[in-house]
């Protein structure tokens, strides 16, 4: 798809499937969550950041 300028994006929770997308080159990785915000020292893809649980909202602001 990134061949024929598709933007493409990761949408897991497991860390390594993250990784596998960005050594794939995603444009966007979806659902990192505090122990995943590490993944954005790795990549300049852009990402969507999700509450750990669903009353932590206010908390990721």
């Amino acid at each position: 798809m990134k061949v024929n300028n598709f933007k493409v994006s990761i949408d897991s929770l497991n860390s390594k499937d993250i990784m596998r997308g960005i050594k794939s080159g995603v444009n966007l990785i979806l659902s990192l969550q505090k122990e995943t915000l590490w993944i954005l020292n790795e990549t300049d893809a852009k990402a969507v950041v999700i509450p750990d649980h669903p009353k932590e909202e206010e908390k990721i602001l």
